[in-house]
């Protein structure tokens, strides 16, 4: 089993890389070790010298700068003044050699210490995730308890009680989010999704585009008294199968209007980028016509005497004749002719399946 990293323990190196933070230490170092070993020749020399007036002016009282040594090495380190001079100016250079060895030999120390600790420690640049240990294993809460009892599916883990062996399978039932990714037909479903499905005891919503998932598992979560739905516009003939009409949403009152435009611009603006040409904004003042004569002269909803003239529900009041004319009347009026000379054309006129056949309104779809 994989288990994700622990925020607290999940390390990226700096942008500048871990040999960056080595490096500039092991200079500093190099720099610090090399001045105080100058610093303490150049004393050491100036007091086997009596603080003579010749090593030249001291930064305070008997303090010389540290690179004096050098000059004076370059000036009195000659037989002409001396084998006293010889001996002092052999010992300078003896301690300057040890203070560079020293310089050399403790920053290589210092960058070989800490690339072996960064080579052995854990970079998790590419990904901390790994195969949990036992340990890990309890302390993720994922083994059968009370809390997780009929959580979602995570896996198996084989115990090992001594030599007996015993699988238990881990479950999860907390707030945190759930991803199960890995390559097709490699048990996805088989081993989390339908497990899942057959013991959940709450509401669930699943994304099945195969229906594998429907028919496996709806009769039995039937069975348990849940009731299953399966949202197939498509497939109406499908047992179960519910759908959705968004027409049927639209407000029948002051808000029709507003409501037929609503759902017409996630028609043709899906994106909602704004109806930018011609074709769109002509298009949208299409289909808003179209909806709202669908959603006025619904057949489903019409309210017919059937003595020639056509009422939509609750739409518009009869004129003072009594014979109620309306754009719906007149069109169907004008639809008996129609249809005749279609039908004199040698062409079929295609009405209608709708309707109870008393008039040629209540076909029209």
């Amino acid at each position: 089993m994989a288990r994700s990293a622990d925020p607290g323990l999940y390390r990226i190196p700096r942008e500048q890389g871990d040999m960056t933070r080595v490096v500039w230490p092991a200079f500093g170092l190099f720099f610090l070790i090399t001045l105080a070993s100058f610093w303490l020749v150049t004393q050491w020399t100036a007091w086997r010298f009596g603080y003579s007036p010749a090593l030249g002016q001291p930064m305070a009282g008997h303090v010389y700068a540290p690179w004096e040594i050098v000059i004076w090495s370059l000036r009195y380190d000659s037989p002409a003044f001396g084998a006293h001079a010889l001996s002092v100016f052999a010992g300078a250079h003896a301690g300057m050699g040890v203070g560079g060895l020293l310089a050399l030999i403790l920053p290589v120390a210092y960058v070989y210490r800490r690339t072996r600790r960064l080579a052995q420690g854990r970079n998790d640049l590419h990904g901390s995730a790994h195969w949990a240990s036992t340990e890990e294993v309890k302390a993720s809460g994922l083994l059968p308890n009370a809390g997780n009892r009929g959580g979602v599916y995570l896996g198996a883990w084989e115990e090992r009680p001594g030599e007996e062996r015993s699988q238990v399978y881990l479950r999860h039932k907390g707030p945190e989010h759930v991803m199960v990714f890995a390559p097709t037909r490699s048990g996805k479903g088989v081993g989390i999704v339908i497990p899942t499905l057959l013991s959940w005891g709450e509401s669930v919503l699943v994304h099945d585009i195969k229906g594998e998932n429907w028919h496996l598992t709806a009769g039995y979560r039937r069975a348990l008294g849940q009731r299953a739905a399966k949202f197939d516009p498509a497939s109406p003939a499908t047992p179960g199968a519910v759908r959705f009409n968004p027409l049927d949403e639209i407000r029948r009152d002051g808000n029709i209007v507003k409501d037929v435009q609503n759902i017409v611009t996630m028609i043709v603006d899906p994106d909602g980028g704004g109806l930018n040409d011609h074709w769109a904004k002509t298009g949208f003042d299409l289909l808003t016509g179209v909806v709202l004569y669908a959603r006025r002269y619904r057949v489903w909803s019409c309210n017919h005497a059937h003595d020639g003239a056509v009422t939509p529900s609750g739409s518009y009041a009869s004129n003072a004749d009594g014979r109620g004319s309306t754009p719906h009347r007149a069109h169907s009026e004008m639809l008996p002719e129609h249809a005749t000379e279609m039908r004199g054309a040698g062409e079929t006129a295609l009405i209608g399946n709708g309707g109870h056949g008393k008039c040629a309104a209540c076909r029209i779809a």
